[in-house]
């Protein structure tokens, strides 16, 4: 199986690569990235690491580019994205023009190509807040400009869905080592602000919730997607929720001396949660730990 993937230098697209370049049923990745996150990390530290990988750089809104490289692939996975925290709302001109109409090319791009399978890696913002777990069969709500783009972004994908094999992840928090690690992600900004600085800056008093998943299941999951060619599907990539009080708990854990300080005490933040279906995360071979066990592995990789 050839693939080409979307955002391959970011922090899911290098542990997407490590999964796949480790499986016989893959014969080549075409790493496709316009490097705007100035993250290099995929590219050095182990030489002769990556057989089966092509860089090529380029934009999502190239579509003669993509076109060009897909007519040899027989999927895409596409994971390039303006990226934000969750519940950002700035920068509305570019979460358009990126997570929306970038999505829409890559989506065209994959049609005049005739790929057979299409994976799109969505946002659990896209359902915006609620009290209640979500799940698929909820319908999305977003109230951010990073959740409106993701799911006009959805919007392109369910498009193929008569044309060739399409799977639209909803994924949760992501957290986690590797080598393209994002600190602004709130597990891992936690672990470095505590690791370096002695202290973690809390919003509100606390109390609201978020699904997280670890980059490593992240991985694991979005390969067994591609490689079993599930049928058309929409699913939440979650293995846990968590109080934001509960992640500072566990991390204080980890680093004793940890001081806390909360902004805003006194309010009450709005939450998400995800419906976690345990025997799916089974069959997309996903393999469950303790938050805490995680983060101890996790402060060991800090060279200081």
């Amino acid at each position: 199986m050839k693939v080409l993937i979307t955002g391959a230098a970011g922090y899911i697209g290098t542990e997407l690569i490590n999964h796949l370049e480790k499986r016989d049923e893959i014969d080549k990745i075409i790493a496709y990235d316009n490097l705007s996150r100035t993250n290099f990390n995929l590219f050095i530290g182990e030489p002769d690491k990556y057989k089966k990988v092509q860089f090529v750089r380029g934009e999502i809104l190239d579509g003669i580019k993509l076109e060009g490289l897909l007519k040899d692939c027989d999927a895409l996975v596409h994971l390039a994205a303006e990226v934000s925290t969750p519940f950002a709302d700035a920068n509305h001109h570019l979460f358009e023009q990126v997570n929306h109409w970038g999505t829409a090319n890559v989506v065209e791009a994959a049609i005049k190509a005739n790929i057979e399978h299409f994976i799109y890696l969505s946002s659990a913002s896209v359902y915006g807040f609620g009290s209640e777990p979500f799940d698929v069969s909820t319908n999305p709500k977003p109230t951010t400009i990073y959740g409106i783009s993701k799911l006009r972004g959805e919007d392109h994908a369910k498009r193929l869905k008569n044309k060739m094999n399409t799977t639209i992840i909803r994924c949760a928090n992501v957290y986690g080592y590797n080598p393209s690690m994002r600190f602004d992600a709130v597990i891992n900004r936690f672990m470095f602000d505590a690791n370096y600085s002695g202290k973690v800056t809390l919003q509100g008093d606390g109390s609201q919730y978020r699904p997280f998943i670890h980059v490593e299941n992240v991985g694991r999951g979005i390969t067994t997607i591609l490689l079993k060619k599930t049928e058309d599907l929409t699913i939440n990539l979650v293995d846990r929720n968590e109080t934001i009080d509960n992640i500072a708990n566990e991390i204080q854990t980890v680093f004793p001396d940890m001081e806390r300080m909360n902004v805003s005490q006194h309010l009450k933040l709005r939450s998400l949660q995800l419906k976690i279906n345990e025997a799916f995360n089974r069959k997309l071979n996903l393999i469950p730990s303790s938050l805490n066990d995680e983060l101890i592995k996790f402060a060991k990789k800090f060279n200081f």
